[in-house]
């Protein structure tokens, strides 16, 4: 009887696979699946997971790269976000079989600035999306104000506060995105849509957020001393006597006797150079005392010096090409491929770790290291027979830590893979280094940190180990595209 119950339990078992076998037979042949893929990727990236609050959780990226890496072995193709298709979440696109990248699913990006991104549709390039979402550029907003004004009838000066108070509507009354969000959305490739890479994307909003001057005057000396155009031999003095004036108005002006003091320092060699003796007061030990009014009669002729350099064409011309790389350092540093891993954590087509000489630094791909460790020897310890293992070195950029398990996942330039090592080394290479307050040294396992690792897989996990006295990690500053070249370091910086 018993053996009866469960002939009819397997029976049902059979049908209710067989059921399921042909649910998917059908969605297989009426739908592409592209679908289907989507949202196992949507599932196995916890995109969807939520708090016990039931609020959405944070996206996990180790998980999202497995995910990825996962579909991409079944020859899943991607694409980096869209800003005209991409929604909330990932998108099929059975048309050109690929699934498009989230914008909720980009660093940065909320639920707020994804429905300003998506209210504004549709953008027709790069231009219009600039027009419609970017924060408006300084000229721009001068334009409007001065426009405003213009059709009440009304001549203000721009430091009333009638004036100052129209430019701050209309910074914040069109509720556009910050200039960090629209950096982001470039990163991410948002605009290959347009047909153009980000590089391309990136060059135009940093000339359109340039502010070029038409002239220069001593109101801009500051800024020119700042962008070193000033620094090249034929015009460094000019250098030293404006930072020699700005370091003596620092400290306090005795007007009873017309003096002024500053530390002696190169400041002093200056001094002596290039004004009469008659500006010094006198010295006492590491000080120098300056008749002010004196030093300031002398320092016109040197003023007026400065004024003739910045009025030339040349000056002009260098200090806007030192505003727009001044413009671009602060926004655009790095490649394509780190700005991907910076914003979605993901390389759409190249590997930063592409261009490595990988024989030079006999790294394996991860696809050809076995799954199970290779034994090349054994030995005695304390009377039990241990094993040796064959060691590989791999590399890869840092997603994702675990530091309850002592493990992080990079992403090689042929897949995803979780790395272990003990807890002494992990709190080692994890921990932040200050020297005198300031942070020296982040963790080695911060997301987009590049590293060479070397070890052994063992069930889904490559476990860092080292032969006596070499290191198991080192860290990838730099990577020289032209030669394969890398810059290590194998110590943390103390």
């Amino acid at each position: 009887e018993s053996s009866g119950i469960l002939d009819s339990f397997s029976v049902v078992h059979v049908l209710a696979y067989t059921i399921i076998a042909l649910q998917q037979i059908y969605l297989n042949i009426q739908w592409s699946p592209i679908y289907w893929q989507t949202a196992v990727l949507t599932v196995n990236s916890g995109s969807k997971t939520v708090d016990e609050n039931g609020k959405q959780s944070t996206r996990d990226y180790g998980k999202t790269a497995k995910a990825i890496a996962g579909l991409r072995e079944q020859g899943t193709n991607f694409a980096t976000p869209l800003i005209n298709t991409s929604t909330t979440d990932f998108t099929p696109d059975a048309d050109n079989n690929r699934i498009i990248f989230a914008l909720k699913g980009i660093r940065g990006m909320n639920d707020e600035t994804v429905r300003k991104v998506i209210a504004r549709r549709p953008y027709k390039n790069t231009e219009d999306f600039f027009d419609k979402v970017a924060p408006r550029t300084t000229k721009e907003i001068d334009e409007k104000a001065s426009e405003h004004f213009s059709k009440l009838g009304i001549k203000v000066k721009k430091t009333s506060d009638e004036y100052v108070e129209v430019v701050k509507e209309l910074k914040d009354g069109d509720n556009r995105l910050s200039k960090s969000q629209v950096v982001t959305l470039i990163k991410a490739g948002a605009l290959r849509e347009f047909g153009e890479d980000p590089m391309t994307s990136m060059q135009k909003f940093v000339r359109r957020n340039t502010v070029f001057k038409e002239k220069l005057n001593g109101q801009n000396l500051s800024s020119v001393i700042r962008l070193g155009l000033f620094d090249n031999e034929k015009y460094y003095k000019y250098k030293l006597i404006y930072q020699l004036r700005a370091e003596l108005r620092k400290h306090k002006f005795d007007k009873e006797n017309g003096i002024n003091h500053t530390r002696v320092s190169e400041l002093k060699d200056t001094l002596t150079q290039y004004f009469s003796p008659n500006v010094i007061h006198k010295q006492e030990g590491e000080y120098v005392y300056v008749f002010m009014e004196k030093f300031e009669k002398e320092y016109e002729k040197f003023d007026e010096e400065m004024k003739s350099v910045l009025a030339t064409p040349e000056i002009l011309q260098e200090y806007n090409i030192e505003l727009l790389l001044e413009e671009w350092s602060s926004v655009a540093e790095g490649s394509v491929e780190s700005w991907e891993m910076e914003t979605i954590v993901f390389y759409s087509d190249k590997h930063e770790l592409d261009y490595v000489d990988t024989e030079l630094y006999n790294v394996t791909h991860l696809k050809q290291i076995p799954k199970e460790p290779v034994v090349e020897s054994t030995y005695m310890y304390r009377g039990t027979q241990r094993e040796n293992y064959k060691l590989f070195t791999i590399m890869g950029t840092v997603v994702d830590k675990n530091k309850d398990k002592d493990n992080f996942t990079i992403i090689t330039p042929d897949g995803v893979i979780t790395c272990k090592t003990y807890k002494g080394a992990f709190s080692h290479y994890d921990k932040q280094v200050k020297k005198d307050g300031k942070i020296v040294d982040k963790s080695w396992f911060t997301r987009g940190n590049r590293l060479m690792v070397r070890g052994y897989i063992k069930d889904d996990m490559f476990i860092l180990k080292a032969p006596k006295d070499m290191h198991t990690l080192a860290k990838i500053e730099y990577v020289n595209r032209d030669n394969g070249k890398l810059s290590l370091s194998l110590e943390r910086e103390y």
